[in-house]
């Protein structure tokens, strides 16, 4: 994946793709919602980005859109997960 992201922040940017709440990532890697929050500040930064939309579609147009389908399907659980509150 490169960026200068650790081998963490490659993992968490991994479930932010497929659309998992903080929650969900935490749950997972074993770690606190807090700490995944904390990940995806540096994330951020570090690709220049504003926020997990802007992850998604960074690494789209890395890829020239090669994996889009999935990168939208994932936007698309994240965002009716907003709706929901989640």
């Amino acid at each position: 994946m490169g960026q200068g992201l650790t081998k963490r922040e490659e993992e968490v940017v991994k479930w932010l793709r497929e659309g998992k709440t903080s929650e969900a990532i935490g749950q997972i890697m074993g770690i606190s919602p807090r700490t995944v929050e904390k990940h995806c500040e540096h994330i951020y930064e570090k690709l220049g980005v504003a926020n997990r939309i802007g992850v998604f579609w960074h690494f789209v147009d890395r890829k020239g859109g090669g994996d889009g389908a999935l990168a939208l399907l994932g936007l698309a659980q994240m965002l009716g997960g907003l709706a929901l509150g989640a």
